[in-house]
């Protein structure tokens, strides 16, 4: 994925409402509309739910983040 090689990434085990799994992180480049910065972002192969979860670490102090349940949206906005 990405070219990553997922198990030399920093191993932890984050917890969610389903339990715990094991992943890897690893700093990559992003980039958000016009944004572009590096961020340690966590991958694992062993994903148990239908959807992927942005975490809080090197996001949320970057952008004000917005969920819109009734649109569907998350709108992020530089801070």
């Amino acid at each position: 994925m990405l070219g990553i090689k997922l198990e030399e990434g920093k191993k932890i085990f984050p917890r969610g409402i389903s339990g715990h799994i094991c992943a890897y992180i690893h700093r990559v480049n992003l980039r958000l509309g016009e944004e572009e910065f590096q961020a340690d972002v966590a991958f694992s192969d062993e994903l148990v739910a239908g959807i992927n979860l942005l975490g809080r670490k090197d996001i949320f102090e970057k952008f004000r983040v917005s969920f819109d349940e009734r649109l569907k949206k998350v709108v992020l906005v530089t801070v």
